[in-house]
């Protein structure tokens, strides 16, 4: 447990991109370098935009806007979008 709570508290923020892997980030195209660019979140703008319904074209670009526009407001926003997408379990698989 020690070693995950390392890796997650040192390559994880609180919001940001959700991780993805090796082949998921093909899917982003020429957004690849705006998600390298942010370190991935426990939550994210796709997590509170729909999640499983969102298509990846559309994950990808939500995910490039918000490294683009990215501020601390955006971050509390998405933070407290979060707790009702949680609860609701909305766009859960």
């Amino acid at each position: 447990l020690v070693g995950s709570e390392m890796c997650i508290r040192d390559r994880m923020s609180m919001v940001g991109p959700r991780p993805v892997v090796p082949d998921e980030l093909a899917s982003y195209g020429d957004l690849v370098p705006a998600y390298l660019v942010m370190r991935p979140g426990l939550t994210g703008v796709w997590q509170v935009s729909g999640r499983n319904d969102i298509a990846y074209p559309e994950r990808a670009y939500l995910d490039a806007a918000y490294a683009r526009e990215w501020s601390l407001m955006l971050d509390l926003n998405i933070a407290i979008r979060t707790i009702p997408c949680v609860l609701s379990a909305r766009g859960v698989a």
